[in-house]
Order: structure tokens, then sequence, then C-alpha cells
């Protein structure tokens, strides 16, 4: 007979014992760590979303101040090293700060803006504030305004004549130098004015129109032939429209060229919701305007803006 012999201690059925020991124990381990986790998911479901007093701050306009700051959105033209070019997005703050996305040097990421930009339309093509000026501005440099004002007081002396108006010819050109500088205030005001020039066939009216719309914030010369549409996009955004022959716009155009001189104007439109259906949009038509006819305004339009002769 082969006497059976015990196995010595630390080994056979010893081990047996501890692997068992150790396995009951990682099994309390992972169900305490399951019940953690299941009491965190639980906690994170009942937080819920936050309900928000208001509609979140956001930038509507390529000129605006949100919050006591100012921002300016603009485009900047960008090559490719393959030779594409393309437009980026960017917005300057009050203090120089750029944001933009990671291809423009300097710019920092659109996000630590902390607002949304909603603007609705594409920025009207060479009314945009220009790269170089960017580049000025973000560096430090500022404008004087004296210099600025003065500037503006001379172009328009050089290629308008007020010899029939309401004063003479350096008043008028101070004038209308202020209304163009106050087209980049627009976002300060609650309302604005409009400017109404009459006079005969050659007296100088569209030239006078033509010359703002140059210096205007988003300056745009629109002819009777002007569709709704683009006119009601251009006032979304906040630009200076210029309306040669005045007296031949009526309807819708004549509406939205008079409704938009307080703030919080809006022309409403259905628009595709991308689904099958319709939704109403309200557009903002608060903006500056200035008119051009051989007759005088009527007295709906009398109370809206200054008139004066050429």
């Amino acid at each position: 007979m082969t006497d059976k012999k015990e196995a010595p201690a630390g080994e056979g059925g010893g081990e047996e014992n501890v692997h068992t020991e150790s396995t009951y124990k990682d099994k309390d381990s992972r169900n305490e760590g399951a019940e953690q986790g299941s009491d965190a998911t639980d906690e994170q479901e009942e937080i819920g979303p936050e309900i928000l007093d208001e509609a979140p701050a956001a930038i509507h306009r390529p000129l605006s101040i949100v919050n006591d700051r100012a921002y300016a959105v603009t485009l900047f033209w960008l090559r490719a090293p393959d030779g594409q070019i393309k437009t980026k997005r960017v917005i300057v703050r009050d203090d120089g700060v750029l944001f933009g996305d990671g291809v423009i040097p300097g710019a920092r990421p659109p996000f630590e803006l902390g607002l949304d930009v909603r603007i609705a339309t594409s920025l009207p093509e060479g009314r945009e504030w220009n790269a170089a000026g960017v580049k000025c501005y973000v560096a430090g440099q500022r404008p004087d305004p004296a210099n600025v004002f003065h500037r503006n007081v001379a172009v328009i002396d050089r290629f308008v004549h007020f010899n029939k108006s309401l004063a003479d010819q350096g008043t008028m050109c101070e004038l209308i130098a202020c209304y163009i500088l106050g087209t980049y205030f627009l976002d300060a005001f609650n309302v604005v004015g409009y400017l109404w020039a009459t006079g005969d066939r050659g007296s100088g009216k569209t030239q006078l129109l033509a010359t703002v719309s140059e210096l205007a914030l988003l300056g745009t010369l629109i002819l009777s032939g002007g569709t709704y549409p683009t006119l009601r996009d251009d006032a979304g955004l906040g630009a200076t429209l210029c309306i040669d022959d005045s007296e031949e716009i009526s309807g819708d155009k004549r509406e939205l060229f008079l409704a938009g001189n307080r703030r919080g104007a809006t022309v409403t439109l259905k628009i595709s919701d991308g689904a099958g259906g319709w939704k109403t949009e309200r557009v903002h038509v608060f903006c500056p305007k200035l008119f051009s006819a051989m007759s005088l305004p009527d007295y709906e339009a009398l109370s809206r803006l200054l008139d004066g002769e050429l």
C-alpha cells in the first residue's frame, strides 16, 4: 500500500484556499464599484438641464455691442499651399483680441469668445473690414477720431456740391460726415434718422448717395430695380442703404425702408424648416438709410428724416 502524504502548508490545498479568498475579494470589489458607478449615474441623471432666464447673448450683426463689449465680424481671404483661395470668418473684440479657427495666425479658438455668432447672411464682398486694417488694430494702432472726421469731410467736399442746400458747403459736408460716422455706432442707439436729398435732374443726388455708400458702414447704393429679399438681407446686417429714385419705390420695399428707424423693428418671412414644412423668421431692419428723389417726401416719411435740397 502506498501511504498518502499530506500536502505541506502553503502547497496544494493551501493555494486553493488563497485563490478562493482572493476571488471573493475581487468579486466584492467589482460589486462595490458597480454600485458606486450606478449611484454616480443616478446623480447625473437627477441633475438635468439648466433653465436659462433668457436667450444667451449672441452676435447678430457684423458690428455689435454685446454685454458692454464691441465686436466686429469680418472675413479674411486665405491662400492655401496648393493655391486654393478661400475665406474664413474672424471676430475682433474691442481690446484687439482676434478669434478664428486654427489656420489664422494669432487667433484664439472661437469657443473662447463665449458668444454665438448668428449672422444670417454673408457680408457684402468688398465692404467688410479688410485684413490690413484688422492687423493694424490687433497690433495696437488706433485711428484718431478727429482725423477720421476731417478726412470724411474732405472726401465729401471733393465729390459733392451743396449749392442750394440747407447751409453753406462746409457745414453740409460736416453734417454728412457726422451721419457717416454715426452709422458705425448704430448699435449704441435706439433710433436712427434718415436723410432725404431732393433736386432736379443733374443736381448731384445720386453722386451724394454714391459717395456716402463708399464711406458708411456696409454702404450699398440701391436702384429702383433692387429686389425685396436682397434689401431685407442688407437691412438685417445693419448696412447703410442709399436708395436712389425713391419716388419709384412702393409696396413692400417702401414699408421696409420706412419701418426700420427704431431698434427692434422687424419684418417676418416664411422659410423652409428642412423637413417639408415652413417656419416664421423675423429679420431686424433697424439701419441707416438715405433717399434721393425729385419730389419732397410725404407726411409719413417726413417724421423720420431730414430733407435737404441740392
